[in-house]
């Protein structure tokens, strides 16, 4: 594994608007991860579209990384979205770092343990509460838990849950986690980190919360990559 702070390779994604070259009103909408040494990373589809729909020419999709004790803001160059499974693909502008985090063609049962890092949206609210003028600010949240089932179909509602290859999760982390990478807890620590799935959202009944399996988008070939998500992962350290 790299020495840098896991939080230079899960960022949280914003939608803001750009006035007199400042970014301003800042929105949160969910979470991504880099994969290789090109500048691309993952996150869920959702989110892609929540960044993108009814874009005007003061808006910009951003990257947020941690500078100096600082946010530093990436723009997004390209992006695209799977064919039918709720996740996509993101290139960041002039921004390369190599990933240690390697998507894994392979599924999990039910009992497996995970890790997943992201930027709910509630935690950056109770921040805000406690200081009324401060900007809404992203927080980086650990949550740790285990595959409760493997799902081979769709859910309901469709409109909400797109695909048919999941995992039932036992732990809820909240919007703005959507697009964080579980990571197989048994790697972490080692020179490469295997995700086996993206975390896309929770039902609010029964307090479930459900990932995208790695199996379902391994062998995917975007346009603007030209080789598999699997493949340009494994340009890892």
């Amino acid at each position: 594994m790299s020495d840098k702070p896991i939080r230079d390779y899960i960022f949280p994604l914003i939608r803001a608007k750009r006035i007199a070259n400042k970014i301003k009103e800042p929105e949160l909408i969910g979470t991504g991860f880099l994969i290789g040494k090109n500048g691309f990373a993952l996150t869920a589809a959702h989110v892609i579209e929540q960044l993108t729909d009814n874009k005007n020419n003061d808006d910009v999709i951003l990257a947020l990384f941690v500078v100096n004790g600082k946010w530093n803001a990436i723009e997004i160059a390209k992006y695209e979205k799977h064919p039918s499974e709720d996740i996509g693909i993101i290139l960041l502008d002039n921004y390369k770092r190599e990933s240690f985090l390697k998507i894994v063609n392979t599924s999990h049962l039910s009992a497996c343990e995970y890790h997943c890092w992201g930027y709910p949206h509630e935690v950056a609210k109770e921040l805000k509460k406690l200081e009324e003028n401060a900007p809404q600010r992203p927080d980086f949240i650990f949550t740790q838990g285990y595959v409760r089932r493997r799902i081979n179909n769709e859910l309901y509602p469709t409109i909400i849950f797109r695909g048919k290859q999941f995992y039932e999760l036992s732990e809820t982390v909240g919007g703005g986690n959507s697009g964080a990478p579980l990571i197989y807890k048994l790697s972490v620590g080692k020179n490469v980190w295997e995700v086996f799935g993206i975390y896309i959202g929770e039902k609010s009944e029964g307090n479930i919360s459900y990932a995208v399996r790695s199996d379902a988008f391994a062998n995917w070939i975007p346009e603007i990559l030209d080789k598999s998500i699997e493949d340009e992962s494994k340009n890892v350290a």
